[in-house]
């Protein structure tokens, strides 16, 4: 495969990233639904019984809305070589970065870190060449 192939279909790697979190973000938002008694291994004491699948629902709302705006600005904006679009999707390396440091999850999702980085890096010749931005000079 060419590099300028593989340079020009860098923008999937973000997209499927974009998918991946909407699919999170269902699984989250619906499970005080589905997994009931997922509930009460949790449940420490009454209070927390109305907090946790709330807080379940937000973090699925919350990964939806971040998995259709990355999705849109890879198959958007960075597809078509926008140098904004590329900018942008610098938060998710950024992000997984920070997960991958600071929390128990980092180790699952330092793959993914790697592969966002790489698509960043491996495109940057086709944002900031001199005969793309001929073309696209829309910035």
């Amino acid at each position: 495969m060419r590099i300028s192939t593989l340079t020009n279909h860098t923008w999937l790697i973000y997209f499927i990233i974009g998918i991946l979190l909407c699919a999170y973000g269902l699984n989250a938002f619906f499970l005080p639904w589905i997994e009931l008694r997922h509930w009460e291994a949790l449940l420490i004491d009454l209070e927390g019984e109305d907090y946790l699948p709330l807080h379940f629902r937000l973090l699925g709302l919350f990964a939806i809305g971040f998995g259709l705006f990355t999705a849109s600005l890879a198959a958007i904006p960075y597809r078509a070589g926008v140098r904004w679009g590329w900018y942008t999707l610098w938060y998710i390396p950024v992000f997984l970065l920070c997960v991958t440091l600071f929390t128990p999850l980092g180790l699952s999702l330092s793959p993914v870190f790697m592969l966002s980085l790489a698509g960043l890096l491996f495109s940057y010749h086709r944002f900031f060449s001199n005969k793309f931005q001929e073309n696209f000079s829309n910035d």
